[in-house]
């Protein structure tokens, strides 16, 4: 090596045994990061069992002229969300057929018999009878603040005559599935 150019010193020797894995450990973590920026579009997804799906078309063709609701329970892992059953709650509104407020002394008796049966509350339900599928602003507000109290990301479904919606609230967003 020219004594002219002391910048090209190696700083790592390339015949070293140990820099094949260091390499492949660095070009694994690169191609994990690539494929978590590229799939990220694909998490919060909400995905319903069959005796779920059977109880959401039900109680969707029964809709009556007042807001009712319940709640989601299921699995989650990484972004996708499993509901396995829907509950159904009173609504304790003076407003029904306007506002829907749930039971909280019937809402932890189905969070105690969910959790028996290992499943996690992973958010809630109601309707709008009069409405499209869609969150208003009161609906995103208790959205964001359940979401809080349970520190975890919080599912949102809304049944209406003309179709369901589905969110996810997460801590910095609102997904619409």
């Amino acid at each position: 090596m020219d004594s002219q150019t002391p910048w090209l010193l190696p700083v790592i020797n390339m015949d070293s045994e140990w820099i094949t894995p260091i390499f492949a450990l660095c070009v694994g973590v690169f191609c994990l990061v690539v494929l978590f920026y590229y799939n990220r579009k694909e998490w919060d997804r909400v995905y319903f069992s069959a005796p779920a799906l059977r109880k959401i078309i039900t109680i969707q063709n029964a809709l009556p002229n007042k807001e009712i609701g319940g709640l989601l329970f299921g699995e989650s892992s990484f972004g996708y969300y499993y509901v396995r059953d829907i509950t159904t709650l009173e609504n304790m509104s003076n407003i029904s057929h306007k506002a829907y407020i749930p039971d909280s002394r019937e809402a932890m008796a189905q969070l105690q018999v969910a959790r028996s049966n290992g499943w996690q509350l992973l958010g809630d339900w109601h309707s709008h009878p009069k409405n499209a599928p869609i969150l208003s602003p009161e609906d995103i507000d208790s959205a964001k603040k359940k979401r809080e109290v349970w520190g975890s990301n919080y599912v949102v479904m809304i049944l209406a005559p003309s179709g369901i919606g589905a969110w996810v609230v997460r801590r910095k967003a609102i997904r619409r599935q």
